[in-house]
């Protein structure tokens, strides 16, 4: 039996290339380094690579990318280690064409301190109204002494819809990026209402790097699927869904890196996904139609013959 669910992607999509570091042969695919930063393969956040400091000045530049003008973006890094004296610069650097004139920075300054954990360093700010193209640029603005692991550089977009697909058309796991661009990272699926001859079994796997606080809940009905529990390790959770509402994994509190939703039950092979068009599916509506129309009219004809 198919599943006629809808899944909507739903969350902030990044935009610069290889933002972990984990691409490239003898540099990291999408950055220019320059001065004293190196590719190290050990001490990473997440996966194996990550960028490493140990004084001086250096800048890391990401490859350019198209944006919306007067648009939010919102930029990150982590970094790790001890900044004993000088300022690090991370910028959302703005152009007017494709990186040939800039006319504006969003940036944000890591300043001297001890980061013994990996610590999240952000801001967000508008596109200029006359901007086209961005890209992110990590740089010293004074010297710098000690020793930095920078990874996980990114910038993203304001949340939205990214697409829309039928259940019946995508290969389960399933996997979700949770809203980074806001403190609760919620809202990034939705299983929305359909007719169901029987309750669907979903298992909800959340990846965290933390102790983090996860529930599954039905903001239409206003009920709990599954109740706030706090976990420190990935964990799967087993739900059952009815087909009512809408059924949305919640990410309350702490860092989950992703959502994996998959199920026991059989489903067809994987498709592109596709955003419902209205009127694709009044033709198909029409076309079904007519043809039953046909068929009635055959049968009929065929009996008065007989």
């Amino acid at each position: 039996m198919k599943e006629l669910g809808i899944v909507e992607i739903y969350g902030p999509l990044g935009r610069v290339e290889n933002p972990s570091f984990e691409e490239g042969d003898t540099s990291p695919t999408g950055w220019n380094l320059e001065g004293n930063i190196s590719w190290i393969s050990e001490g990473a956040r997440i996966g194996t690579r990550a960028l490493y400091t140990k004084g001086g000045t250096f800048k890391s530049s990401s490859s350019v990318f198209d944006i919306v003008p007067s648009k939010k973006y919102t930029s990150e890094i982590y970094v790790k280690g001890v900044l004993s004296t000088g300022k690090v610069a991370v910028s959302i650097v703005w152009y007017k064409y494709w990186g040939w004139e800039e006319v504006g920075r969003t940036s944000f300054i890591i300043t001297e301190g001890n980061y013994e954990d990996w610590t999240r360093f952000w801001t967000e700010g508008v596109a200029p109204a006359e901007a086209t193209t961005a890209n992110l640029v990590i740089e010293t603005i004074e010297p710098i002494s000690g020793e930095l692991f920078l990874d996980d550089a990114q910038i993203y977009t304001e949340p939205y819809t990214i697409y829309v697909i039928a259940l019946d058309a995508v290969g389960l796991p399933l996997t979700i990026m949770p809203n980074r661009v806001e403190n609760n990272a919620h809202a990034c699926v939705y299983l929305y209402r359909v007719p169901r001859l029987k309750p669907l079994k979903l298992n909800i796997t959340f990846h965290v790097t933390g102790t983090s606080k996860v529930d599954v809940y039905d903001p239409e009905l206003k009920r709990q699927i599954m109740k706030a529990q706090y976990i420190d390790v990935p964990t799967t959770f087993t739900v059952t869904w009815d087909g009512q509402g809408k059924l949305e994994p919640r990410v309350m509190e702490g860092n989950v890196e992703r959502i994996e939703i998959s199920t026991t039950e059989r489903l067809p092979k994987n498709y592109e996904p596709v955003a419902p068009n209205i009127y694709v599916l009044f033709f198909i509506l029409l076309t079904l139609g007519l043809s039953i129309a046909s068929i009635i009219a055959f049968i009929w004809k065929g009996r008065k013959i007989g």
